[in-house]
């Protein structure tokens, strides 16, 4: 009865000990990442009352009638302290019956202005004419699809980050418009971390106060309760196991009495071993042995 008292003090010890100092990692950001491609369509037109004479106009559609020449330029943006990387742009012309790759109209290193293309309608509308007629279908009708891949290393001081981006961009020449279609600006940011760690208490493991209160209480009960044939009613509840698991907290019990108690605060079910009794609770095992 006393060692339950002992022992509950010296689950108290140890929940007064747990809570103890540990580091935390985690991620600090140290800075961030950020580019971008931009695409700019203008086009140049013949003087028309209808724009006010003006020759040069920044849109994505125009009348063919008015259009001399169209030009989609390319442009690349970071806030990166230096980068490399390159560009390759491949075109395809399509019909709604058929389509061909022309190839690559462009190709190189990756600089702030990296791309100047101006589609070459009269060849255009000469190679799909030649098409229909050898497939003997009627209509001029077509697009012009420019596929466009872009791959820069960023570097900061704080480090590098690799980008990938695929931009597309559709030029439709329809018997009175041209139109740019579907160009996508792409956008790519992120953040740079590192590691650090971040100091904390773990906080007191609670189940040591509990364990240590009802062991406590156990003990100052036993001094006026005796329950007899503590055996036999350990024995109907109970069933047959292993020896008790090594690596958790023991405590031990001196007397039957005193377990048999223990069980029925718990509401647990004993495990019998060769060598005694013994159930967990909160990852405490609770052990009457016969050579107590």
């Amino acid at each position: 009865m006393l060692a339950l008292i002992i022992s509950g003090v010296f689950l108290v010890y140890l929940g007064l000990k747990s809570n103890s100092i540990v580091f935390i990692p985690q991620r600090a950001s140290i800075g961030s990442y950020f580019a971008e491609t931009k695409y700019v369509t203008t086009f140049y037109i013949n003087r028309s009352i209808l724009f006010n004479n003006d020759t040069v106009i920044n849109t994505n559609s125009m009348f063919s009638a008015l259009t001399e020449k169209l030009v989609i330029n390319g442009y690349f943006n970071t806030t990166a302290n230096y980068y490399q990387g390159n560009y390759t742009a491949n075109l395809t012309i399509k019909t709604p019956y058929w389509s061909k790759l022309l190839g690559t109209i462009g190709k190189g290193n990756l600089t702030s202005h990296f791309l100047s293309y101006s589609p070459n309608f009269t060849y255009y509308n000469n190679l799909v004419k030649e098409i229909n007629n050898q497939l003997k279908i009627q209509g001029i009708s077509y697009i012009v699809i420019l596929n466009i891949s872009v791959y820069a290393n960023l570097k900061y001081p704080y480090g590098e980050e690799p980008i990938y981006v695929r931009d597309g961009i559709v030029i439709e020449n329809s018997s009175f418009n041209i139109s740019v279609l579907n160009y996508n600006d792409s956008t790519v940011s992120g953040s740079f971390y590192r590691e650090i760690l971040i100091k904390a208490t773990s906080g007191y493991n609670y189940t040591y106060f509990y364990g240590a209160f009802f062991l406590i209480l156990f003990g100052i009960s036993a001094f006026f309760i005796v329950t007899p044939d503590a055996m036999k009613i350990i024995n109907r509840n109970s069933i047959r196991g292993p020896p008790p698991p090594t690596n958790m907290t023991q405590i031990k019990v001196n007397s039957l009495e005193d377990f048999m108690k223990m069980m029925r605060h718990y509401n647990a079910r004993a495990i019998r071993f060769d060598s005694g009794y013994y159930f967990i609770h909160d990852n405490v095992v609770y052990l009457y042995s016969y050579n107590s």
